[in-house]
């Protein structure tokens, strides 16, 4: 993969990180702490992480010589919580599996810190999951 393609991937993980910032931090403010306080306390995590990879992904789009994005991916408005965990154990799945992907492209530092974003949307993914479980 060249340089410019591997830039273009990271900067639609670049979108993903951006907007799951906002969409956790939106989730933690719209439930109840008297009833949901670990569900809240999970997404505010989740939130700080995705801040955490934005600054990483960014950085190596720099590394690689492109301009980090500062767009959103948009996705679609639901109130249903369970429905919303559904669809960001998605996105977290398409995230590690872009990461993943990238990860088998590049050497060194690079190699090093994708593999490390992969594993970190695999728990991601299983946060969700048992989220998810605890509301069924």
């Amino acid at each position: 993969m060249d340089a410019e393609r591997l830039i273009q991937m990271l900067n639609q993980d670049l979108r993903m990180e951006h907007s799951l910032v906002l969409r956790y931090m939106t989730l933690a403010n719209g439930l109840d702490p008297s009833t949901q306080k670990e569900l809240i306390s999970e997404f505010q995590m989740l939130s700080r992480e995705s801040i955490s990879h934005s600054g990483m992904v960014a950085e190596m789009i720099h590394q690689l010589g492109g301009t980090p994005t500062t767009e959103l991916t948009q996705y679609e408005h639901n109130t249903d919580l369970k429905r919303v965990l559904e669809a960001s154990i998605q996105i977290e799945i398409t995230a590690r599996d872009n990461y993943r992907t990238a990860c088998n492209e590049v050497e060194g530092h690079m190699h090093k810190a994708l593999s490390m974003l992969a594993n970190e949307e695999q728990t991601h993914i299983d946060i969700l999951k048992n989220a998810l479980n605890r509301l069924s």
